[in-house]
């Protein structure tokens, strides 16, 4: 009768354990769900409002800035929560939405905190690519009053493309085919092909 007890207690014990650890897989799974939404949404707003707030006026300026600074607040929230967002945790378009609000952020210490993370996200082949870590890397640079490294920073100006100054020229190919990136001028031919009127 104690045997034929413990047995049923154990059991018990194994069926209350199982029920907590499928309940703990669906709310891991409704929290990736919610966090890889709130990233896809927070990355369009960036990409909205910066084509929209592109004229002179003050208040969507004033709006924008507002909203990249939530962005970069509500980012930093999720990161010292769960690390840098990987492609285990809110899938590809969860990733490229995080690296798109770093890349809007107006805060250069908070990209500069995020690049490292990028760059291991890449190395691990975590869901950023090659062109992810060298968008944020030449825009941290140019940032910070340095030139770029991979070449992928420029402005149209008077119908010509106009690249922020390039470090090492001679080594660029080669720092770009690291990243899987194709050569400088392959990238500015493309370029003039797309983006030209």
């Amino acid at each position: 009768m104690k045997n034929l007890l413990i047995n049923f207690h154990l059991c018990t014990a194994l069926s209350l354990i199982l029920c907590l650890l499928v309940f703990s897989q669906k709310i891991n799974a409704e929290v990736q769900t919610q966090l890889q939404n709130r990233l896809t949404q927070m990355a369009q707003q960036a990409l909205d409002i910066t084509q929209q707030s592109a004229t002179d006026n003050q208040v969507l300026q004033q709006l924008q800035t507002d909203i990249l600074n939530l962005h970069t607040q509500t980012l930093e929230e999720i990161v010292s929560l769960h690390g840098w967002p990987s492609q285990s945790l809110v899938g590809s378009k969860g990733v490229n939405a995080a690296v798109t609000i770093v890349k809007y952020s107006e805060d250069l210490d908070f990209q500069q905190n995020m690049l490292p993370l990028i760059i291991q996200s890449y190395m691990n082949g975590q869901g950023v690519t090659g062109q992810s870590v060298a968008d944020i890397t030449d825009l941290v640079a140019i940032r910070k009053g340095q030139k770029q490294v991979f070449g992928t920073q420029y402005q149209i100006t008077q119908g010509k493309l106009v690249f922020s100054p390039i470090e090492n020229v001679d080594s660029l190919d080669q720092l770009r085919a690291e990243l899987n990136l194709p050569p400088f001028a392959e990238f500015k031919k493309q370029l003039e092909l797309t983006e030209l009127p």
